[in-house]
C-alpha cells in the first residue's frame, strides 16, 4: 500500500495560526497536558508535537516550560521531604522520654 505524501507548510502563520500556537504554549504553562493544551487551543492532539518538530521557537518555549515545571516540582518535593523529616524527628522526641522510661525499668528489673 502506498503511503499518500502530504506537502508540509512552509508558509509564514496566520493570526489565527499564531493565536492558537500561543494558545497551546499557556495551557502548557498552565500546566495543562498536551491533549487539554490542544483541544484549549482549538487544535488537534497531535499539532503540538507537530509544532516542535517543525518549530524550533516552540520546541525551546515548550522545552522551558518544562524545565521550569520540574524546577517548581522539585521545590515542593524538597519541601515535603523536609516536612516529613521534621514530623519523624517532632515523634521521636515524643517517645524519647517513654524509651527512656522503660530502659529505666529494665535496668532496675535486672538489678533485682
Amino acid at each position: 500500500m502506498r503511503q499518500k505524501l502530504t506537502k508540509v507548510n512552509t508558509a509564514a502563520p496566520t493570526a489565527d495560526g499564531k493565536r492558537r500556537f500561543l494558545a497551546a504554549l499557556e495551557g502548557l504553562t498552565e500546566g495543562k497536558r498536551v491533549r487539554q493544551a490542544a483541544q484549549a487551543a482549538g487544535v488537534h492532539r497531535a499539532t503540538p508535537y507537530r509544532w516542535r518538530a517543525q518549530d524550533s521557537a516552540f520546541a525551546s518555549a515548550w522545552a522551558a516550560i518544562d524545565d521550569r515545571q520540574y524546577a517548581a516540582f522539585l521545590v515542593r518535593y524538597e519541601a515535603a521531604q523536609a516536612a516529613r523529616l521534621a514530623a519523624r524527628a517532632r515523634r521521636y522526641a515524643e517517645l524519647r522520654p517513654i524509651f527512656a522510661a522503660n530502659a529505666a525499668k529494665a535496668r532496675a528489673a535486672k538489678r533485682r
